[in-house]
């Protein structure tokens, strides 16, 4: 389901996270969906994501990447 989401992410957001692997590499992979426009509100992205979709981000946690910084 949507959340309440800030800028300049967007006024709504929707997480998924899963395991990916990339070569030999086996991490966490996040996917956010980030929803804003006119008329935009929690009820209105439910019923149509597409209509108010501005943008994915897609993150991978490698192993190893960033230690000091829990990766």
């Amino acid at each position: 389901m949507p959340y309440n989401g800030q800028h300049p992410h967007g006024a709504f957001l929707e997480t998924l996270e899963g395991v990916l692997q990339v070569g030999e590499d086996v991490g966490t992979v996040t996917v956010k969906r980030n929803y804003g426009g006119e008329g935009v509100t929690k009820a209105s992205v439910a019923n149509d994501r597409s209509k108010f979709l501005g943008a994915v981000t897609v993150m991978l946690r490698r192993p190893g990447y960033d230690p000091d910084n829990a990766n």
